[in-house]
């Protein structure tokens, strides 16, 4: 079959393409809007699988004009989550649907029900304007023409002189007339006298110029007086000499499609009237905003912008004149985001909405000053109706001063309460007069349970008396001290500390409190530790990494220089990654890496080690070998295990994988060297044919690919 892909993104088109091509199909692709182009100049085409890559009413108007081809099948590229642009597509003449991303199984489903419509229904637009136009006249045969009175589209031919010479039964339903009364007669007998005339000008141009026009007609029947539209698609009939003897017309009814404009054209103009007449009637109240020193403004109760202001609000706004203000909404004149977090666009919306409900409400708002400084404001909403129209009355009061005086007190109580660190404050007797959260949560103490403690309590045993009066003695020369110690919760266990001591002073330089902190660091201890682990492995696969290889390369290069046992460096590289990577995610990118992880290291010898370099390249060292024939069969087991399919989150994915490798002492003396041979070997693999293995031959400057696959 001939397919054309329409609008289809770069990955999905690739993917398809590679599928039909493989199936034998034939496959032209057409992107954007020149999709429409490519239906006029690509008629032929059987299928046309159509995407998402351009607008709705577009996708929409494609298949209105694929279907008046009544012999082209149209398949969807469905969203699954995409329900109603699909139903939509279907309705306006989509055949079927498939869900994208596409299944390899299903699309060849669909199109063999497709070839099946297709062969049952073999009376296309195109076909059937092309049947027999080397005759004089349009003579189906008994079989064609009840295919053509199925098609659920209009058929006709017509002499040169407009009269007609053949209707399908689609026709006649449209003339309300049998076969016999339509026959011989001309338009003007169905059609006002504009629309016969429209309708044979169009004919006029088929006949004269001998060339096929793709048309809109509109009509109204002498019977019912209904305004009916039609696309039409009308071509010459010739006889053997190659002369014009008429006619053949196909069309296809879209008055819905119309209406449906006409009423979306109405509701717009509808629009454009209310909003005309909304600031026609917009007044002004210069008295009220004259009457008071606060910033004063007024919304509109519908839409939430500012219809007018006071001098103040132009002022406090740092606008220059009421056309900066009118018609802008207050979140224009604010933060993105509220203290809160919330979105300056979402509280306005909520606020307005409130006070209509509610009458009016006071709330706190942060707007921008002239210098972008954000400063805070309380805003009062009151709901009246003036003139007979639903405003907002705002009233804007500055309250910077009692906001930074609120924030100040608040910061204070916030970093003592929230802050991570635990903090303790004593008296000059060194006896807990106050604590924070923090400092419960570390030693185990309730609030009150820890008032009057001594600082000694809790401190382990690990120090000596002696180690805290230095502590003190340090403490009264330089008002303060740092380190580490080991402090004893209330429960008993020893935890690692980083311990502050601040002496508090009054204004005249006297000592009347202490401050410590405690910063508890035993996680962090063990974390170093954990990083030690994990700087030596790949965080993904878990084997090692290039410094942990390099290492391990060093420990058996220098036993191999003892035994004289060869060894050998592998350099992997996955065949077919890239693409699973790209269609399905790196999520299932991730898990196929681990899975080979899981396999090499499965397929290899105890001792032998296997280490990602990165990507989906991985490198072995294979150690204490009898000879290369040894290193064979152990890459041979890998390459086999590599080979076998991998069942992902639901698909089947087959990935191989190219082998290179390079032998010590032979090929290299040092990693780096071993590495780039190996390297350089796996990519011979890659250009003869893939899972393979080939081995890096220094000595004849060659290299000796091995197909290990069977």
């Amino acid at each position: 079959m001939k397919v054309l892909l329409a609008a289809t993104d770069q990955v999905t088109g690739q993917q398809l393409t590679g599928l039909l091509e493989q199936w034998g199909h034939e496959v032209t692709q057409a992107t954007g809007m020149a999709v429409l182009d490519a239906l006029q100049q690509y008629h032929a085409a059987d299928v046309v699988i159509l995407g998402d890559e351009i607008p709705a009413h577009t996708r929409l108007d494609i298949c209105r004009r694929v279907k008046a081809l009544a012999g082209t099948y149209i398949l969807l590229l469905s969203s699954p989550v995409d329900i109603a642009a699909t139903s939509d597509g279907l309705l306006n003449g989509a055949d079927d649907y498939i869900t994208n991303p596409v299944d390899s199984a299903e699309l060849r489903l669909r199109l063999a029900v497709a070839e099946r419509v297709l062969t049952c229904t073999q009376t296309p637009v195109e076909a059937v304007a092309a049947l027999e136009t080397s005759k004089e006249g349009f003579n189906p045969s008994k079989e064609f023409e009840m295919m053509l009175d199925r098609l659920g589209v209009y058929v006709y031919s017509k002499d040169k002189q407009g009269r007609y010479t053949y209707v399908n039964e689609q026709m006649c339903e449209l003339f309300k007339c049998p076969k016999n009364e339509i026959l011989g007669q001309q338009d003007s007998v169905f059609f006002g006298v504009q629309q016969a005339a429209d309708i044979i000008n169009n004919d006029r141009q088929v006949i004269e110029h001998a060339k096929a026009i793709d048309v809109e007609e509109e009509s109204i029947l002498s019977e019912t007086g209904k305004n009916r539209f039609y696309a039409s698609i009308k071509k010459p009939l010739l006889n053997n000499n190659g002369d014009v003897t008429g006619l053949l017309g196909v069309s296809t009814e879209i008055t819905r499609f119309k209406e449906a404009e006409e009423v979306l054209k109405n509701s717009r103009q509808e629009i454009a009237r209310q909003a005309a007449k909304l600031e026609e009637d917009r007044e002004l109240y210069e008295l009220v905003f004259k009457n008071t020193r606060d910033a004063t403004l007024l919304l509109d109760a519908e839409t939430f912008c500012f219809i007018d202001c006071n001098q103040q609000a132009l002022d406090v706004l740092a606008c220059t004149s009421k056309t900066e203000l009118i018609n802008k909404t207050p979140e224009q004149f604010s933060p993105e985001f509220q203290a809160d977090g919330s979105r300056s666009e979402d509280v306005a919306d909520e606020m307005c909405a409130l006070a209509l409900i509610n009458g009016s409400h006071v709330f706190e708002w942060q707007h921008l000053s002239k210098a972008d400084e954000l400063l805070w404001a309380e805003i009062s909403l009151t709901s009246v109706v003036l003139k007979g129209r639903a405003i907002l009355y705002v009233v804007c009061k500055d309250i910077q001063q009692r906001k930074a005086a609120e924030a100040k007190q608040a910061l204070s109580a916030r970093v003592f309460n929230e802050v991570q660190e635990a903090i303790v404050i004593t008296n000059l007797d060194k006896k807990i007069i106050d604590i924070n959260p923090a400092f419960c949560a570390l030693m185990g103490y309730e609030y009150d349970e820890a008032l009057g403690l001594g600082g000694r309590t809790l401190h382990s045993a690990a120090q000596s008396a002696e180690f805290f009066k230095e502590i003190w003695r340090y403490v009264e020369a330089n008002t303060y001290w740092r380190g580490e110690i080991m402090v004893k919760t209330k429960a008993g266990e020893l935890k690692a500390c980083l311990l502050s001591i601040s002496s508090v002073l009054n204004d005249e330089g006297q000592v009347i409190n202490y401050l410590g902190t405690y910063i508890d660091i035993s996680q962090s201890k063990e974390q170093q530790e954990k990083l030690k682990l994990l700087a030596h492995y790949d965080p993904l696969t878990g084997l090692p990494n290039r410094e942990l290889f390099a290492d391990r390369f060093q420990q058996e290069i220098a036993h191999s220089k003892r035994s004289g046992a060869p060894l050998a460096i592998c350099f992997i590289d996955l065949d077919g990654f890239k693409a699973v990577n790209d269609s399905f995610g790196h999520g299932v990118g991730d898990s196929l890496l681990t899975e080979v992880a899981r396999r090499i290291t499965a397929s290899i010898r105890d001792g032998d080690t296997v280490s990602r370099q990165g990507g989906d390249e991985f490198v072995l060292l294979l150690a204490n070998l009898e000879s290369a024939e040894q290193c064979e069969r152990v890459v041979n087991r890998m390459l086999i295990s590599l080979a076998k399919p991998y069942v992902l989150e639901g698909h089947w994915h087959r990935v191989t994988a190219s082998c290179g490798v390079a032998l010590f002492p032979d090929d290299a003396d040092a990693l780096a060297g071993l590495i780039k041979r190996a390297d350089q070997a796996m990519y011979h693999s890659k250009r003869h044919g893939k899972n393979r293995l080939s081995f890096y031959k220094s000595d004849k400057g060659v290299l000796v690919s091995k197909d290990l696959r069977a």
